[in-house]
């Protein structure tokens, strides 16, 4: 029979996530703690990646041409880090973006024109930034919109995280500890069992992010009148 921890009967242990890492040690009996916690830490960070489930508006501030192409990383908080840039507003509108090379070739044809209100972006590895046009001083501010991830350098995790989430790292977690050959914990059965689990969480939160966010059925725009 499997574990119950599908309905959250587990001790997220004060904003850390040392009570998600004891209910996966209490289940896959012979693995040591510490390589527990890092397959662990290394599943939520990919969790956030492939679900695109936390975002985060990024206040830039107004930019000068001679602070572009601009680095969205690091953050002002040290726990997370951009993983991807998904949107940019400014004074409440969002920008249009460009792929890489569509928009590099658009941005060589009108480089030399400036404007303190840019008409589209695009994005290089990832939080980089690049404008179609040279930027006017005294822009209004920008804010980008970014997927992030936890840093995780201590063993911290926001309560919304672990909340939400807590049933995915564990899946994700013990499908990737299950699945490794030769240890007395390899168990292929159960490696699928907690995969399949782990896929469903990433692609049930990834829908839930998507409808939060206006990128499917609902509608919905960037804040204003916070810059």
């Amino acid at each position: 029979m499997q574990s119950d921890y599908r309905d959250g009967i587990y001790d997220d242990d004060d904003n850390n996530i040392n009570g998600v890492l004891s209910t996966i040690t209490g289940q896959v009996p012979g693995v040591i703690g510490e390589y527990a916690k890092g397959v662990l830490k290394n599943t939520i960070k990919e969790f956030y990646k492939l679900s695109t489930a936390w975002r985060e508006f990024v206040d830039i501030g107004p930019l000068s041409d001679a602070e572009t192409p601009y680095q969205l990383n690091p953050l002002r908080d040290e726990n997370i880090k951009a993983h991807s840039v998904i949107g940019l507003a400014l004074d409440g509108y969002q920008l249009a973006r460009y792929t890489i090379g569509s928009g590099a070739q658009y941005a060589s044809s009108v480089s030399s024109t400036e404007s303190a209100v840019p008409t589209a972006y695009w994005t290089e590895k990832r939080t980089e930034i690049h404008f179609f046009h040279k930027l006017a001083s005294g822009s209004s501010p920008f804010v980008a919109q970014a997927i992030v991830v936890p840093t995780l350098a201590s063993d911290e995790l926001s309560d919304w995280a672990l909340d939400s989430h807590g049933d995915a790292f564990i899946a994700g977690t013990l499908h990737k500890l299950h699945n490794e050959i030769g240890k007395t914990y390899t168990d292929p059965y159960k490696a699928m069992y907690y995969g399949k689990q782990w896929r469903y969480y990433i692609n049930m939160h990834k829908i839930e992010a998507d409808k939060n966010y206006g990128d499917a059925q609902h509608a919905w725009q960037y804040p204003r009148g916070t810059m």
